[in-house]
């Protein structure tokens, strides 16, 4: 994963979760909406383009914090 990731498949999270010592992990979502931001710092880019290849963000209405 990184700044360049495409993503990850279910199996390869079940896999991290199993190596993670996990007992229950949950798949939210996995579409080209999905962002995720650690310190108010983009992790890694959005699937959508625009036609200059740039990231393309959607609006989207909700979304989920954890705090730790």
């Amino acid at each position: 994963m990184g700044n360049e990731s495409a993503g990850t498949s279910l199996l390869e999270l079940a896999d991290f979760g199993y190596r993670q010592g996990l007992k229950h992990l949950v798949n939210l979502d996995g579409g080209g909406s999905a962002e995720m931001f650690i310190d108010a710092k983009a992790m890694m880019h959005v699937s959508d383009r625009h036609p200059d290849n740039s990231d393309s963000e959607r609006p989207v209405p909700m979304g989920l914090i954890i705090r730790v």
